[in-house]
């Protein structure tokens, strides 16, 4: 948003109609906007929107590389916990204790023959 406030703000400068919007760099939200589009004659306005959707344009790289950069290192956390699991799961398995019946076979309830 401050990047947003910063462009109008270079904008109404360049325009030459900082002085008339009263300031408005970014304080006055989107009334002062409608105040500052409505004192630009219709070139200006496309002119302001262009660079709105060019600014979006620019930004979308970014906001793409960023999106990829928070999907893999969740991913990459996901993996580490579920290799945590496993190994958790693997130490669990090696402390059981398995009993033998004095006939030597397994004594895990089962039938003894």
């Amino acid at each position: 948003l401050a990047a947003a406030a910063e462009a109008d703000g270079e904008l109404l400068n360049e325009f030459g109609l900082a002085d008339a919007a009263g300031g408005a760099g970014g304080a006055g939200g989107e009334g002062s906007m409608a105040e500052v589009e409505a004192m630009l004659n219709p070139i200006q306005r496309y002119a302001l929107r262009f660079l709105e959707q060019v600014a979006q344009v620019v930004d979308a790289p970014d906001a793409v590389e960023e999106s990829l950069a928070e999907a893999h290192e969740e991913w990459e956390l996901g993996q580490l916990q579920r290799i945590r699991e496993q190994e958790e799961a693997r130490a669990d398995e090696d402390d059981e204790v398995f009993y033998v019946d004095a006939d030597g076979g397994p004594g895990e309830g089962g039938e003894g023959g």
